[in-house]
């Protein structure tokens, strides 16, 4: 587990998981409701570095009391790969961040971010030059409070930068190709933010309109 800030990953947790009232879980807030088996001075050193190598079940508390998974802890210990040309490699930081810039669009300009309009909306946590730097490949990682603030932008879940290849969206060509059609992600956000039972009826009226044209086709 070396090599790993969990003090200031503690901290990313607590901007995004927060308590039901949308307040911060302070230490004491956890100690109660772990009923004291995670002590609130065992927090402060957590935060403050001082300890390298806390005990998993203490974290796997925290994790059940705040709210996230408790793998979320120890994403450095696992390194993503995926296979490109037979040959594996890891799945970086740029390829996370390119493919959100693919896939999501500025609903203020209608068209992809640029890298500017992506750092003016992070508010500070990001500058134009280290997310140039990210999509090249010259920066391998960021901050906690770096990832929690793309996330904002792009509408994603902190733990897609954490995530393995398999729990990612497809990055065949043909997914890439419809993505650059603006109206395909137009279509993409709008059907992202309906209720699961809309999404199956809307890919059952698909279904239906590919039924009615193979039959206006007729037999091939």
């Amino acid at each position: 587990m070396n090599g790993i800030d969990y003090g200031e990953r503690f901290e990313c947790f607590r901007e995004i998981y927060r308590r039901p009232d949308g307040k911060k879980w302070s230490n004491m807030d956890i100690e109660r409701a772990t009923g004291g088996f995670v002590r609130g001075n065992y927090i402060t050193n957590l935060k403050a570095g001082r300890i390298e190598q806390p005990g998993i079940d203490r974290l796997a508390a925290i994790a059940q009391v705040m709210g996230f998974p408790t793998e979320l802890w120890f994403h450095k210990d696992r390194e993503p790969v995926e296979e490109v040309e037979g040959q594996k490699r890891p799945v970086t930081l740029a390829d996370k961040l390119n493919l959100l810039f693919e896939m999501r669009i500025n609903h203020t300009t209608g068209r992809p971010f640029t890298n500017r309009e992506l750092a003016e909306l992070t508010y500070g946590q990001l500058d134009e030059e280290t997310i140039t730097a990210a999509r090249e490949g010259k920066v391998a990682d960021l901050r906690g409070t770096q990832y929690v603030a793309l996330s904002n932008v792009f509408g994603v879940d902190v733990s897609y930068w954490y995530s393995q290849p398999g729990e990612l969206p497809p990055l065949d060509p043909d997914t890439i190709t419809a993505l650059r059609n603006e109206k395909v992600r137009a279509a993409l956000n709008k059907f992202n933010e309906r209720s699961s039972q809309q999404q199956d009826l809307i890919l059952s009226l698909l279904d239906q309109l590919a039924e009615k044209e193979k039959d206006v086709e007729g037999p091939t």
